[in-house]
């Protein structure tokens, strides 16, 4: 390999998968030191997996000069308790990165995370941020709530960002390691008068036997640092330019209730909260079965796949044969029923407007020529006064002539105003479910997507028939002749309809100039009866791929930091236990991480994993 050429030699190692480039490359410089292997390759998916490494690639890239600082696209951290100062000096100073991924622990304070987004020279370029928190110590601290040490400040960060100084930026990710305590049973108290030792063992906690358990013997019963205090930073980063580019946004924040967050903004029309969002993973939050769910998806009309993998709130831990089938059936109204929701909406909003909107028709006022009287005797107040009972003279009335003004508009030459609208609803955009909550055997994985699926064709089918009324009611007011004063429309949204479609008016100028601003707001426009039908038949072939396969983990975190170890466990020791922390979670990952092979077909998993694994090539 010594002869041959360098750009032979890159496209061999092109086919290398980027989180073996750097090693593979290093071990090829090695084993062949005259090679003409471009040192780029090297430094091309910087990984960083251990404490040091960070100041020693920064002092490497500072004497090779900007060339290979240039040639970085993505970077890696794997290391939970190098100095953050470090960094944020490194990754900040990227001036061609395109993707990140860091794991932010107990040492990384969130203005060390401001300071990297304040101004980084990667800002243009990047396409996508995946951070993973564990702020877990091993000791009860109460350091970070008084201090208030959250990460609030990030996602508010982001949205002061403007699209055209982050064009790029489509995936964000924020992930929380599950709490340490995570799987634990504290059993209830029991009622006075009982033995005394039976209420000592019924308060002893019990831990589900995993290795990651036994390794945190003891832990946790107190409670440990959060990453995010108050989530509507979240509505924030919706509303921004930021969220209005990004088109796959994972939240995994264990136990904390989003959808309160993520629906709570100002009445629509715009602006829409992350309007070009396809792919949402809000996996192992907490999640009920109310009506915010049905609001998040009818909020965002772009969203194509959603992953609800170890959501807790919404199924047990447990499978059951017969409990969990309606929340099932639910499940497959609330993604099928959106477009019918959407519908919904429109109608009640346009009956608002024209329930507070005037008729437009001016009165008949007086002839054109005719000559007003003003008055200037000035109207009296209530009361008596003394200048109310002086004797005076009447002033006389005076005469003014009013200007000529314009022909007043009578109602026969008005434009006729829009009263009634039959919106036709869209098919839904939902393509695919993700709902991984635990391991689940073949035959209660096929009653549950049997109870899915029910109730997704039951939306559907109701959908349906909303159209055919709809299309019956036009054809009535037909017949009727109800449409020659051409105050009825029927209208769906714009992308609802193929951009060929002969039966719409594609070049149509709406007369109606509150309906005309109406539609251009909602993305609505005016159809035929026919053109409904094109919806309808859309409709009546969706279809909804749901997929009960895990895709995240389900173990407890691990705590990185022990205050009682601080300045007495040496550097290698420290080193040592993160290896091998990294390892077991390595092995942990074998027995939860499936294949593609495994999940169904065009479920949400492989959407999710095809997007983010885009953005590191």
């Amino acid at each position: 390999m010594d002869v041959l050429p360098p750009e032979l030699l890159d496209y061999i190692l092109s086919f290398v998968s980027t989180s073996q480039l750097q090693s593979t490359t290093l071990s090829l410089l090695i084993a062949l030191p005259k090679s003409s292997i471009s040192l780029a390759l090297l430094w091309r998916h910087l990984r960083l997996t251990r404490e040091g490494q960070s100041l020693a690639a920064t002092v490497s890239l500072r004497e090779s000069g900007g060339a290979l600082r240039n040639a970085v696209r993505s970077a890696v951290v794997e290391a939970w308790r190098e100095d953050p100062q470090l960094m944020v000096n490194l990754l900040g100073s990227l001036p061609n990165l395109k993707s990140l991924r860091m794991t932010i622990g107990p040492l990384f304070q969130p203005e060390h995370l401001e300071e990297m987004l304040e101004m980084p020279a990667w800002k243009a370029s990047v396409e996508q941020i995946y951070l993973r928190f564990n702020p877990y110590v091993m000791e009860r601290s109460y350091y970070t709530f008084l201090k208030g040490a959250y990460f609030d400040s990030t996602p508010l960060s982001l949205a002061t960002w403007l699209a055209a100084g982050a064009p790029n930026l489509r995936r964000l990710a924020f992930v929380q390691d599950l709490p340490p305590n995570h799987g634990a049973a504290v059993k209830e108290t029991p009622a006075f008068g009982l033995m005394s030792e039976v209420a000592d063992e019924m308060g002893t906690m019990t831990m589900n036997p995993n290795p990651r358990a036994a390794r945190t013997e003891g832990k946790m019963d107190f409670a440990q640092p959060i990453v995010f205090f108050k989530l509507f930073c979240l509505s924030v980063l919706a509303l921004s330019p930021v969220g209005a580019n990004l088109t796959s946004l994972v939240l995994r924040l264990p136990r904390r209730n989003l959808l309160t967050a993520l629906t709570a903004y100002p009445l629509l029309p715009p602006p829409c909260p992350f309007p070009s969002l396809k792919i949402l993973d809000i996996s192992t939050t907490h999640l009920i079965a109310d009506t915010r769910l049905p609001l998040l998806l009818r909020i965002h009309p772009a969203l194509q796949f959603v992953i609800l993998d170890r959501v807790t709130g919404l199924i047990g831990s447990k499978e059951t044969e017969e409990q969990y089938l309606p929340t099932l059936k639910w499940l497959g109204k609330c993604f099928g029923g959106v477009g019918a929701s959407r519908s919904e909406d429109v109608v009640r909003a346009w009956r608002r407007l024209v329930k507070d909107r005037p008729t437009g028709v001016p009165a008949p006022g007086p002839p054109e020529d005719t000559p007003r009287l003003m008055s200037t005797e000035k109207k009296k107040r209530a009361g008596r006064s003394g200048y109310a009972n002086m004797p005076r003279t009447k002033a006389a009335e005076k005469v003014v002539e009013t200007p000529k003004v314009a022909p007043l508009v009578w109602a026969s030459e008005l434009v006729p105003l829009v009263k009634e609208v039959l919106h036709i609803p869209p098919a839904p955009k939902i393509k695919g479910v993700g709902l991984g909550l635990f391991p689940l055997s073949k035959k209660m994985d096929g009653q549950w997507r049997d109870a899915f699926q029910e109730g997704f064709q039951e939306a559907i089918d109701k959908i349906g028939d909303k159209i055919e009324d709809a299309i019956h009611r036009w054809e009535v007011w037909k017949a009727a002749g109800k449409l020659s004063d051409g105050t009825r429309r029927i209208v769906t949204l714009r992308d609802s309809i193929p951009p060929n479609s002969a039966w719409v008016d594609w070049d149509y100028e709406e007369p109606d100039e509150v309906f005309k601003k109406f539609c251009l707001d909602r993305d609505l426009i005016v159809i035929e009866p026919a053109a409904a039908l094109e919806v309808l038949a859309s409709i009546r072939a969706s279809k909804c791929v749901v997929c009960f396969v895990p895709d995240c983990s389900g173990e407890p975190g691990v705590p990185h930091l022990s205050l009682s170890l601080i300045s007495k466990e040496l550097v290698e020791e420290r080193e040592k236990r993160e290896k091998g922390i990294w390892e077991q979670e390595e092995r942990e990952r074998g027995g939860w991480w499936k294949g593609d092979g495994e999940h169904q077909v065009g479920c949400a998993h492989l959407a999710s994993r095809q997007a983010w694994k885009d953005g590191e090539e």
